[in-house]
């Protein structure tokens, strides 16, 4: 092992022109708010005239630089406090620039030393990879604590951020020992993550020689980018809103590791370590079992047809990714996928029976959605690779992050907006999106109210909390519409619209069901709303640019139609000259989409 000599102790001020490098193997900065929160209060707090003494500063020389081996998270933290309250306009004697600070480089994260550079310019333009988010996040919290500190505060934080907070300073012997002791120092740290232990053993001596580190370290880097795209991501999983690249990175360890028996698993702090741990004790090369893992997905992202199937059987059909992937070594990949697909369809009830509450209707309306981009190549071809393909891959990413819902297609007085504010949206929507011929049909004096209603303009004074603005508009609403009158005004619009209540058998059918933004569906006016509104309504998110699924788009086009009786209604009863009903229509062409596979 490596000498490691305790040089002396160090303040920040005296590690000025000192460059320090944060190498391939060093996790990002993860430090939270309220860890720096703890940082500033205690030296805020702190008021003995000695040493305030924090946890050692590793570092190897190389090349003129002070490669950080530990003590990493601190030093970013006092970089960041430094540079950030001296551009609030304090710490005076104390100016942050390249004569009197330090300045450090991430080996691979260079969106990470771009933020950190000395010339700030160019935060805003900055990739927002999980380091600058975490940048951002102390910067916010060190804003908040400051601007609540006095004059005498400032002086006396200024004092101990540069008299007494003290590093331990030590210098490794040998400057190319730096893994090896990172893995020994931080081995059995609870700081550390699973994934983080993972990576320093995979770029350390047991599995990497020198010679291959920086490839290894850079490919491991690269896997991670790839996973913050969250249109790659979302095709394999669906749990991604708030997850980082440490524990996507898991999410593919997990699948590229051997699987250990549950008993043997349950109480280990470390379950994707340990298990990496016990496939190399086997001789197993785990980099190259990792590498091939992620180069699988890249190749089923890049080819549309598998992107699409292997999407809905993942994040719908609850298939595994591990099950997936073996079946991605075989000549028949596409024919496997289909017979997944085709075996879901198939089990318990029928596709076209499907009701609202069913717990399978979510993911046929997704299956759906999606085969409605499906294009048929050559329908005698028994290889599903010539037989279909895709003109575009589903927005998985949407749909996961914006929250789909299966919402009913026709409204019914059990949806009627209850609120005053819900109200006011209603004859908003009405006024704005149903046809001026329709429109022109309501009684004259519920259309005066209606319209005075819609005038309503209050606006929210300063300081005005939300709830005591909203009771004010309330008031003023309820004095033009009262619940009787905005009960009569919603009865003749739907009978005016025709959006009759059919029961819940017609209601809660497969044939009045669609894929919808959940922040359309769960809004009680649009919800409420007749067909014409919402046609209107989701026309006007597609201009706008919104993600619509396709099948919605056909749905409330009445696309699956040859010649739609009117486009105002949605009919679930036959029409007056014979015609079927919307409903019916919709169910054979739901089913036809879906039977496209067979």
């Amino acid at each position: 092992m490596s000498e490691v000599f305790l040089q002396d102790d160090i303040h920040i001020a005296e590690l000025k022109d000192r460059h320090f490098l944060i190498p391939s193997y060093q996790r990002g900065y993860k430090w939270r708010p309220r860890d720096v929160e703890y940082l500033l209060n205690d030296l805020l707090e702190y008021k003995d005239e000695k040493p305030y003494y924090m946890q050692p500063l590793v570092v190897a020389e190389k090349g003129g630089k002070h490669i950080v081996v530990d003590g990493q998270q601190r030093l970013t933290t006092f970089f960041l406090i430094w540079r950030r309250i001296a551009k609030l306009g304090y710490f005076t004697a104390h100016p942050f620039d390249e004569k009197t600070c330090f300045s450090l480089e991430y080996e691979k994260r260079h969106y990470s030393t771009k933020y950190l550079s000395m010339s700030y310019r160019d935060i805003e333009e900055s990739s927002n990879t999980p380091d600058i988010k975490n940048f951002k996040k102390a910067e916010e919290k060190i804003d908040e604590i400051v601007k609540l500190l006095n004059e005498p505060q400032i002086e006396h934080l200024e004092k101990n951020f540069f008299e007494w907070a003290t590093f331990l300073w030590y210098q490794l012997g040998d400057p190319d020992a730096g893994p090896k002791m990172f893995e020994r120092l931080n081995g059995k740290r609870i700081a550390l993550t699973d994934v983080e232990l993972c990576k320093v053993f995979l770029l350390s001596d047991t599995c990497s020689s020198s010679s291959l580190r920086n490839e290894r370290a850079s490919a491991w880097q690269n896997m991670e980018y790839r996973l913050q795209d969250n249109r790659f991501f979302s095709f394999i999983s669906k749990d991604y809103d708030e997850s980082h690249d440490q524990s996507r990175m898991g999410f593919i360890l997990d699948v590229a590791l051997s699987k250990i028996k549950k008993e043997n698993s349950e109480y280990l702090d470390y379950p994707l370590y340990n298990r990496l741990k016990s496939d190399s004790d086997k001789g197993k090369n785990v980099w190259r079992g990792l590498i091939q893992t992620f180069h699988r997905i890249e190749q089923m992202f890049d080819n549309p047809l598998y992107y699409n199937f292997v999407g809905f059987l993942i994040t719908e059909a609850k298939v595994k990714l591990s099950d997936i992937l073996e079946d991605a070594v075989t000549m028949d990949f596409g024919r496997k996928l289909v017979d997944r697909i085709k075996v879901w369809v198939d089990h318990d009830t029928s596709i076209t029976e499907l009701t609202y509450n069913h717990p399978k209707t979510y993911a046929a309306l997704v299956l759906f959605n999606i085969l409605c981009d499906l294009i048929v190549k050559d329908s005698k071809s028994e290889k599903i690779e010539d037989r279909f393909s895709f003109y575009h891959r589903f927005r998985f990413d949407f749909l996961h992050s914006e929250g789909f819902d299966k919402e009913h297609v026709h409204a019914t007085n059990s949806r009627k907006p209850q609120s005053a504010l819900e109200w006011q949206q209603w004859v908003k929507n009405i006024k704005e999106y149903l046809p001026k011929k329709q429109y022109e049909q309501i009684k004259e004096d519920n259309r005066s109210i209606m319209e005075s209603v819609i005038n309503i303009s209050i606006t929210q004074k300063p300081g005005e909390e939300e709830s005591v603005y909203k009771d004010r508009v309330t008031k003023e609403i309820i004095k033009k519409m009262s619940s009787s009158k905005f009960s009569e005004i919603f009865d003749e619009v739907m009978l005016i619209v025709g959006e009759e209540d059919d029961g819940d058998a017609k209601q809660n059918s497969i044939g009045n069901m669609a894929l919808l933004n959940a922040s359309i569906n769960r809004d009680q006016a649009y919800a409420a709303s007749p067909f014409a509104i919402k046609r209107a309504i989701i026309h006007q998110r597609v201009k706008n640019g919104k993600f619509v699924p396709k099948g919605t788009q056909l749905m409330f086009d009445k696309s699956f139609r040859e010649v739609p009786d009117e486009m105002y209604h949605w009919a679930k009863n036959n029409y007056a000259n014979g015609a079927e009903s919307d409903k019916d229509s919709f169910i054979k062409f739901f089913s036809e989409t879906i039977n496209m596979l067979q």
